[in-house]
């Protein structure tokens, strides 16, 4: 699935992984100004086509080349 779209997430944008919960739960905090697009696109090189790469975005930003995945828990 990579490099069709990059991928919105419900995390906070943070330089590092420090302090984000352990568990899997996101990393969402009241004053989030910006939240985490991950891997790249159609468009970018291949470098970037991963998910391992992750930028901080305003949440009201909009491309072409941004999207998400649904996802919903199991039963």
């Amino acid at each position: 699935m990579h490099g069709i779209v990059a991928k919105w997430v419900e995390d906070c944008w943070k330089a590092s992984h420090a302090g984000a919960p352990a568990d899997g739960r996101p990393g969402v905090w009241p004053d989030c100004r910006l939240r985490v697009l991950r891997g790249g696109s159609w468009l970018n090189s291949e470098h970037l086509v991963r998910l391992a790469f992750w930028l901080g975005v305003l949440p009201g930003d909009r491309y072409a080349t941004d999207g998400f995945r649904l996802a919903r828990s199991p039963r």
